[in-house]
């Protein structure tokens, strides 16, 4: 595979953005926390993020797929620690 950014066109906004961190902070409220974490943002980025990017037609004539993608770029990007 050559270089992924080559295989998608995003529409993301700030409003994504600002969508993602909301959800975050929800999903943790409901499962009882105070404070969203690094893994409920991993855990909603697919569902954000999906909607409104697109494979370009060399993605798709390489047989590549969004959902692959996605879960290689949660691989890549590291997790922030604590201080």
């Amino acid at each position: 595979m050559s270089d992924d950014s080559l295989h998608i066109v995003n529409y993301n906004s700030v409003g994504a953005t600002i969508a993602l961190l909301k959800g975050a902070r929800a999903l943790a409220l409901v499962i009882g926390r105070a404070h969203a974490l690094p893994d409920d943002v991993k855990t909603l980025f697919p569902f954000v993020v999906q909607h409104l990017t697109f494979l370009t037609a060399e993605a798709i004539s390489e047989e590549v797929t969004l959902e692959s993608l996605i879960a290689e770029a949660l691989e890549k990007v590291p997790v922030p620690k604590e201080p």
